[in-house]
């Protein structure tokens, strides 16, 4: 059984603690998750009244009840392979049964004050039901579009450069995906593409017999398609597959 050693005086841990520690929980260690949820109460608090937007009280708050179910289910169905940020994890799950609550309360013509909630927020949770795998899912999509972001930054690539030069026909998003597939496919071009952070045009235009000027115009679309299918990021990649899918014109 894994010791206690990581769990004093801290109520965050690395990614490698926080494996051995849930690993450890998984196999049986009771204590063990007493004493973890115990050094997250920060977190888990700092969590709740993000969301809220408001003071807990622990003892008469039902949602602080809701807060520790939810970081106990977050522990549980945390993917250890995937190495994922755990409190990121854990902070939406929180999140969701937040939602699912007042949402109960409503219902039940309670009082629900939708303005304690980041707009962004709810939108986000509206379409979600209260499937776990589900959430795990949504949560994972989350991560995969984090680490995209991050990867367009080494492309001079913002996120709103991307919404603002994807292109809205069909024809065209199936063309540069087209045009991806063909970089990926091919080391050499794939290589320079990496190296010198731009699209191997003249290359392309020979192959494909496609314009320059359609490249140039697509190129941040044509990038961020070659860096998701060339990821491990399966979430996103359903995305192309889709495009295709939906305007098959090639």
């Amino acid at each position: 059984m894994f010791g206690f050693d990581l769990l004093k005086k801290r109520d965050e841990f690395s990614i490698d603690s926080i494996i051995e520690i849930t690993s450890d929980i998984r196999r049986g260690n009771l204590e063990l998750r007493d004493r973890f949820i115990s050094e997250s109460m920060p977190f888990i608090m700092r969590s709740l009244n993000k969301i809220l937007k408001r003071h807990i009280d622990i003892k008469n708050d039902e949602e602080f009840s809701i807060g520790l179910s939810a970081f106990n289910e977050a522990i549980e169905h945390y993917d250890l392979d995937r190495r994922g940020n755990f409190y990121k994890y854990s902070h939406i799950m929180i999140n969701h049964r937040i939602i699912d609550y007042l949402r109960r309360m409503k219902r039940n013509d309670k009082t629900l004050l939708l303005s304690s909630i980041e707009y962004n927020e709810y939108l986000e949770q509206k379409y979600l039901v209260s499937n776990a795998q589900y959430h795990y899912e949504a949560v994972e999509l989350k991560e995969d579009i984090l680490i995209l972001q991050r990867n367009l930054t080494e492309f001079g690539i913002t996120w709103d450069d991307l919404i603002e030069n994807s292109p809205k026909h069909k024809d065209t998003r199936c063309l540069c995906i087209r045009i991806a597939k063909e970089i990926l496919e091919d080391e050499d071009l794939y290589g320079k593409l990496l190296k010198t952070r731009k699209i191997p045009r003249s290359e392309l235009v020979n192959r494909l017999k496609v314009h320059r000027r359609t490249i140039e115009n697509h190129r941040i679309f044509i990038i961020v398609i070659c860096l998701v299918l060339k990821s491990n990021q399966d979430g996103l990649k359903k995305f192309p597959v889709h495009f295709e899918e939906r305007g098959r014109v090639l």
